[in-house]
């Protein structure tokens, strides 16, 4: 449980971060991408290599993706039934066919329902989650904006505090006029001392 709070204010204080909304949210569709698809095979590889060039937040991504990734196995059985659909469609199996047939192209799995299911899938959705992310990243922003120019109580004790604790002019004045006084009296007294002594002699 204190893990994921910490995730979580982990996130709040990325998507607060000076760095463009556009980043973030496109940090978000790729971790849901990298999340959707199984692990294991030549197309996560590729794609991961892909989503890394892009300028996006390493951070947001990885969350995303490992958030993604925990609830993925939960939707196994859509993917299945997509990739079956898509696998098994006879217009479509001679193509199949002849791709499995190329080099490199078996240790991808695209073979495999659940692995076509999620790429498919994933690639259906990317745009739809850009989209949403970026809102989400905008209004936040906004709102925090707002809430900080109204004037938070945090940041009203501190500029209480910073006024209380400095030194108006009259103070300064007043310890410099003290501090010159013990020394004109010691100036009169050391003068007394050597015109006594002078007499006596």
């Amino acid at each position: 449980m204190i893990w994921w709070i910490r995730q979580l204010a982990l996130i709040i204080k990325v998507f607060s971060a000076q760095e463009a909304p556009r980043q973030l949210a496109l940090g978000v569709a790729c971790g849901m991408v990298l999340g959707l698809i199984p692990k294991g095979n030549l197309l996560f590889a590729v794609i991961a290599s892909l989503l890394l060039i892009l300028r996006t937040n390493l951070a947001v991504t990885a969350l995303t993706a490992l958030a993604v990734g925990l609830i993925a196995p939960l939707c196994d059985p859509v993917m299945h039934r997509l990739g079956q659909g898509v696998l098994t469609y006879p217009l479509l199996v001679p193509t199949w066919r002849w791709l499995y047939r190329q080099p490199l192209v078996a240790w991808t799995s695209m073979n495999n329902t659940v692995v076509m299911g999620s790429f498919l899938m994933s690639l259906t959705l990317f745009f739809p989650t850009y989209r949403t992310s970026l809102l989400l990243i905008v209004r936040f922003r906004r709102w925090k904006s707002s809430r900080q120019q109204n004037g938070s109580p945090s940041a009203y004790s501190q500029t209480e505090l910073l006024t209380a604790e400095t030194p108006g002019p009259r103070e300064t004045i007043s310890l410099s006029d003290r501090a010159n006084e013990p020394h004109d009296s010691v100036n009169v007294t050391v003068r007394r001392v050597n015109t006594s002594h002078r007499k006596c002699a």
